[in-house]
């Protein structure tokens, strides 16, 4: 039984007033359904916030402004996380009526810096069980003005399709894991500016097909 499905095909069957519904018993039905994973923003926020400038550096430093404050830093990337909660069997109780699976991941970037992002899916809050992307994907800088500052963030939708080991454990995760490696120095400019109110807005969305029979509908 599929509740959510079920529940959308009555209520169409009340508003179109029909008073029988017949299905026959060699029909599969294989449709489309588009379910939205969750939405969120990464960025390096906390990482100024928490940042300790040493008393000495090495030779090579990044120069950043942060909020218009320089900051002179020893490394040239930030690792974030962001975690959305997900669970699949609100809309569908069983992998087994799950064909296909393709997960789409929007991805908006304010800075102008690129990034690397990868998605996992997790259970109990720490242990990864999966990776969605075979490897980390690039993310394109922003395009800048002259004053290297953003003016037309980069946009980008990438999709990959889950195996069905990949379809099985979405049905034992408890949501995604977005894990971000933010740079921190474009070459094609001579100052990166980055500020708190500006991130990498993401998005994650599934599509799946369905496969069902009359008996996955109605129970008898």
């Amino acid at each position: 039984m599929i509740p959510f499905l079920l529940s959308a095909l009555l209520f169409s069957c009340i508003e179109d007033n029909y008073r029988d519904i017949r299905i026959d018993d060699s029909t599969r039905w294989e449709p489309y359904l588009a379910l939205p994973v969750g939405a969120g923003t990464v960025g390096v926020n906390d990482f100024f916030r928490q940042y300790i400038q040493p008393d000495s550096f090495p030779s090579d430093t990044t120069r950043v402004f942060f909020n218009d404050s320089l900051y002179r830093l020893a490394q040239t990337t930030v690792l974030t996380e962001y975690r959305l909660d997900f669970s699949i069997e609100e809309y569908i109780d069983s992998s087994r009526y799950i064909q296909k699976g393709l997960v789409f991941f929007r991805v908006t970037n304010q800075y102008p810096t690129a990034a690397r992002l990868q998605l996992y899916l997790y259970r109990n809050q720490q242990e990864v069980i999966d990776s969605v992307f075979p490897q980390p994907q690039p993310i394109e800088a922003g395009r800048t003005r002259k004053d290297s500052i953003v003016d037309a963030p980069s946009v980008q939708l990438l999709k990959v399709n889950l195996s069905r080991k990949q379809i099985n454990r979405l049905f034992v995760a408890d949501g995604v894991l977005l894990h971000g490696r933010i740079f921190l120095e474009n070459e094609a400019l001579g100052k990166v500016y980055l500020f708190p109110n500006k991130g990498i807005d993401v998005e994650v969305f599934l599509r799946v097909q369905l496969s069902l029979k009359k008996e996955d509908l109605w129970e008898e």
